[in-house]
């Protein structure tokens, strides 16, 4: 894939905050899961298109952490609105 048709990601401040705190490990699974987003943030095993209040977000798991994220699809840009665990991301 070409580096003009891949996605740039920016992260909201809170999503920063929640990327920090990530142990080592989840953080290497979480720089993988993005690296991906840059390639297609809209279809994979493990996205979904969210519905609800978050209508128009997407959700990506990995392992027990989702990130939730939004794509400005002019401006090919992928940001990231948090990295939650399961059982808060929809919170």
């Amino acid at each position: 894939m070409s580096e003009q048709s891949r996605f740039e990601v920016e992260f909201t401040d809170e999503a920063e905050k929640h990327y920090d705190a990530l142990d080592d490990n989840m953080t290497r699974r979480a720089n993988a899961a993005v690296e991906r987003l840059t390639e297609n943030p809209f279809f994979g095993p493990n996205i979904v298109k969210l519905k609800g209040e978050l209508q128009g977000q997407y959700r990506y798991r990995v392992g027990s952490y989702r990130i939730v994220y939004s794509v400005d699809q002019q401006r090919r840009v992928v940001t990231v609105r948090g990295i939650f665990r399961r059982g808060r991301a929809y919170r």
